[in-house]
């Protein structure tokens, strides 16, 4: 008889259980993280509840049942002879423990099925009355954003547009002298590079050596042009101010209006609290919608492959505000430019490699910036798009190649996914430079993490969510490597075919399953919270990207041949939609 591992290991350091103590939430740990981790210990890794009070290690009560787990596995399975005619009795004896402790499990379970129902019924009845509230709000709402955002565009983009009238010059000035200095260093480089690679020893005839005298003579000649080139630029000195009318700030000192939640009954786990209300001020920020949108309304569908392109589908997917998508063509080896609509409005082409994904960074009304991966060169490049161009506005050198991409927008930081042949299959945290500054790949057993994490997407608050297109499952860990949770699919509707992620905008993670033309929406701690069927419209859904503008959300999903379709996500029920 085999005891499963995961009953033997504790789930803070996965080494086998030593001491098992039992936590306020029934489950194990060993008293070695207690003692020597006990800082670190925040939450329970398996039902993810807060650990409180845990200064007293003593206090904890000792698992007796995994104890006795632990001894039973210990055991060995052999039995001496003379105590082998003992033995048929005492299996006898343990068959009727066993079917009682079977009848006592159904039991518990039987009663754990009900309260589970009853609390998935109170959820579902709370988020309701809480979505019915939300409605209220938005509607009471919706016409005074609309006119303060448009307020606030137009404001906006005039002083862009003046910024850049006023700083054009000096822009492009810069912009030459850091293009002209790159240019110089690569050929130093090159020259470096070329020394640092000729062996003397390798020289075995003195023609062969007077030529390389010569060469080094000319290279000699050549650095010294290059030196007399060098000069340093001494740019203007600007002093830019933004005089702000600070009377608008008055608008944030008034409320704009009153919660009043009215407790109707109190729950059974808190018959001693008092039935009371409480009026809460509304405060002039957005409100943090958590429940995800309810449905995904078909807008259009259109192909992106160009006459000129052999067969291939879109392997990246990018929103660039408010109404342009730039989408990664690897077997053409483009990057496209169209409008929501299908109108084509640039294409970039490569020679050097195959971009393999892309993830929108930042930008201003005029100018916005991604980032695209072609692992085959190592490279990272930032692609700006400006009006209906793509230009190459920088390029980034890395150890390795990231078939993945991702921008984790609190600590500027790129995260990049890395799948075979270009390396050890993991996630990297990168520098804007191209260091690795940290490395996801296995647990402290040593066991890999991910085959093929071919999507990534950062939550705000940090975890990353990683798409393992060759386990079927997406991993939600933080940057030290604490796994936060885990989706494999519901049993229902099992991931068979995850391609695609994003975030949609309310801190869900959306998952395009390529085989059962579902995209899941997905809590950042791996919970099902629903999915959107896509099969009237897309088959085989790919890669995703979500936009809001605050009024209205955004869904572009890649799919067949190179096809684009739009959605709108929305909170409107079915019969509202018709």
């Amino acid at each position: 008889m085999e005891i499963p591992e995961e009953l033997l290991v504790c789930g803070f350091c996965h080494n086998r259980l030593e001491s098992p103590k039992l936590l306020p939430c029934l489950h194990t740990i060993c008293v070695n993280c207690l003692t020597t981790r006990r800082d670190n210990l925040h939450q329970c890794p398996t039902c993810n509840q807060d650990l409180e009070d845990l200064c007293a290690v003593n206090a904890l009560p000792e698992d007796k049942f995994t104890k006795s787990l632990l001894d039973f596995a210990d055991v060995p399975g052999d039995t001496e002879e003379e105590e082998y005619k003992f033995l048929p009795k005492l299996l006898e004896e343990l068959e009727v423990s066993q079917n009682a402790a079977k009848i006592d499990l159904k039991k518990v379970k039987l009663q754990s099925e009900e309260v589970s129902f009853d609390a998935f019924k109170n959820e579902r009845d709370f988020f309701k009355i809480k979505r019915k509230a939300e409605t209220q709000i938005k509607e009471k709402l919706s016409d005074l954003r609309n006119r303060f955002e448009k307020y606030l565009k137009e404001k906006e983009s005039d002083l862009m547009d003046k910024l850049d009238t006023a700083l054009k010059d000096e822009e492009f000035q810069l912009s030459q002298s850091v293009i002209w200095n790159r240019s110089v260093m690569g050929s130093i480089e090159n020259k470096e590079e070329l020394i640092e690679k000729c062996n003397l020893q390798s020289i075995k005839s003195q023609s062969k050596a007077m030529a390389y005298e010569k060469v080094l003579h000319e290279m000699k000649d050549h650095i010294s042009k290059i030196g007399r080139s060098i000069s340093k630029k001494h740019p203007v000195k600007l002093d830019i101010s933004f005089k702000y009318n600070e009377e608008i700030d008055e608008i944030f000192t008034k409320p704009v209006g009153e919660i009043e939640v009215r407790k109707l009954g109190v729950s059974t786990e808190n018959e001693h609290a008092e039935t009371r209300g409480f009026v809460e001020t509304v405060p002039s920020s957005p409100t943090i919608v958590t429940s995800p949108f309810s449905n995904a309304v078909y807008q259009r569908t259109f192909p992106s492959l160009l006459p000129t392109d052999s067969k291939g589908y879109v392997v990246g997917i990018t929103w660039i505000p408010t109404d342009r998508l730039v989408l990664v063509d690897k077997w053409n080896s483009k990057l496209k430019l169209y409008h929501e609509n299908g109108y084509l409005l640039h294409v970039m082409n490569f020679s050097g490699g195959e971009p393999t994904d892309i993830v929108y960074t930042k930008g201003t009304n005029t100018r916005h910036l991604c980032i695209v991966a072609i692992p085959s060169g190592k490279l990272i490049l930032q692609v700006a798009v400006e009006d209906k161009m793509l230009r190459i506005s920088s390029r980034i050198t890395t150890v390795t190649g990231y078939s993945s991409i991702s921008y984790d927008k609190r600590c500027s930081r790129l995260v990049g996914g890395v799948c075979q042949p270009f390396g050890m299959p993991r996630i990297d945290i990168i520098s804007s430079n191209g260091n690795v500054e940290f490395t996801i790949a296995s647990d402290l057993q040593h066991r890999p993490y991910f085959i093929c994490p071919r999507s990534i997407d950062v939550f705000q608050y940090g975890i990353i969510a990683g798409c393992d297109w060759q386990k079927n499952r997406v991993l939600f860990i933080t940057r030290d490597g604490t796994i936060k949770g885990s989706f494999h699919g519901t049993p229902e509707i099992p991931l068979m075919n995850p391609v695609g992620t994003t975030l949609d905008g309310r801190e869900h993670l959306l998952v395009a399953d390529c085989k059962k033309n579902r995209i899941h929406i997905v809590s950042c701690n791996g919970d099902w919270l629903g999915s959107y069927d896509t099969s009237a419209h897309v088959q085989g859904p790919r890669e995703i990207n979500v936009i809001s503008d605050g009024t209205t959300t955004k869904m572009a999903v890649s799919h067949g041949s190179g096809l684009v379709t739009i959605y709108h996500l929305t909170d409107a029920a079915p019969s509202e939609l018709k």
